[in-house]
Order: C-alpha cells, then sequence, then structure tokens
C-alpha cells in the first residue's frame, strides 16, 4: 500500500500509534488484560478514582475534567478531548505528549498501548 502523504505516517510511527482522531485498532480483549498493570492507579468505574482519575467514558472526555481528582497543572491547562491518537502518544511518551504532566507508567509497547485503547474505547460506546 502506498501512502500519499508519508509525513502523516512518519508522525503515526512517531506518535506509537493512530493518529490523532482515529479510531483504536488494537484488541479489546487483550487490552483488558494488559488493564491489569493499570488498575492499581486506575479504576474503569465512574466515581471510583485511585492514584489516578478513573478512566471510564474516557474517550471523547476532556483532559482533566473528573471532578474531585486533583490533576497536575499541565493536565488542567489542556483543552483537549481523549481520543485514541492523543491517548496512544500519551501512554507511549506521558511527559513528552503533555510537558508537566506527573503520569510515570509508560506502555513501551505500542501494541500494548493500542489494545489498552480499544479496552477502554469499549467502555465508553
Amino acid at each position: 500500500m502506498r501512502f500519499k502523504c508519508p509525513s502523516l505516517l512518519a508522525a503515526a510511527l512517531v506518535a506509537g500509534g493512530p493518529l490523532y482522531g482515529q479510531e483504536a485498532a488494537g484488541d479489546p480483549a487483550n487490552g483488558q488484560i494488559a488493564f491489569a498493570q493499570c488498575s492499581g492507579c486506575h479504576s474503569t468505574q465512574e466515581g471510583r478514582p485511585g492514584a489516578g482519575p478513573h478512566l471510564a467514558g474516557l474517550m471523547g472526555r476532556q483532559i482533566g475534567s473528573v471532578e474531585d481528582f486533583r490533576y497536575s497543572d499541565a493536565l488542567i491547562q489542556e483543552d483537549r478531548a481523549w481520543d485514541a491518537g492523543l491517548l496512544s502518544a500519551y501512554l507511549t511518551d506521558p511527559r513528552g505528549t503533555i510537558p508537566g504532566s506527573r503520569k510515570t507508567h509508560v506502555l513501551r509497547d505500542s501494541t500494548t498501548a493500542a489494545d489498552v485503547i480499544a479496552y477502554l474505547a469499549s467502555l465508553s460506546e
């Protein structure tokens, strides 16, 4: 397959996943299993934050908008909503994607990140 815009392909590869705004291409069943490493800090049930905010309804939600969660100033100041591309970039390089973020856990494998994103997207449907 030839890409008509190589710079978009390069951007997708650098971000470690799909382009901003595109749907997650991972496997939600594998993502649910991989999410176990995230569940120490994040819940998938609304109103149940931990060290990190709950992730129920994450896709399309304004960054830094879970009530009663104390976000970093960097996340509070973001004027974007979570989508598959942004989340892919954030999970693989949180402090590079949103400088000033306190997130420390990184998913180094882009396939695992895509699977977790697909799982989280399935919870938002």
